[in-house]
């Protein structure tokens, strides 16, 4: 969506997670997990935080959509990370469920120690806290 709105290429780290290829400790691509894939790593965009502005719309959009040109576009992030924001989960602590066709809980946790594995985690829609 980003792209198409800006023409830039980026993601977030939520989504950036859920490729499994996305290092959640440097916050950064991971090269190994691309190359055993047999990626390349340039295949992945830049990874910016989800309440960057990413750019302006394009003016063919602006048009369109009867926008000014200069109307920010920020990258946002995915919706269950960001879920716990949205019910007041700004620190450690809170715990926040998700209905629908599934039911998750979700958590804002500290970041996990080092040498801790890792097995699924995304980073917050905002914040340093991590997600579990």
């Amino acid at each position: 969506m980003a792209l198409e709105l800006t023409g830039e290429e980026a993601t977030d780290g939520t989504h950036a997670a859920a490729t499994l290829v996305f290092d959640l400790r440097a916050r950064a691509w991971d090269p190994d997990l691309a190359a055993m894939l047999e990626l390349p790593i340039g295949l992945f965009p830049r990874v910016a935080p989800s309440w960057a502005v990413l750019g302006r719309l394009r003016p063919a959009i602006a048009r369109r959509m009867r926008l000014p040109a200069t109307t920010p576009v920020v990258l946002g992030g995915a919706g269950p990370p960001a879920r716990p924001l949205g019910a007041g989960g700004v620190a450690a602590g809170p715990v926040s469920g998700m209905g629908g066709s599934s039911t998750c809980l979700h958590a804002r946790v500290p970041p996990p120690r080092d040498g801790a594995p890792v097995r699924h985690n995304t980073p917050p829609a905002a914040g340093r806290v991590t997600h579990s």
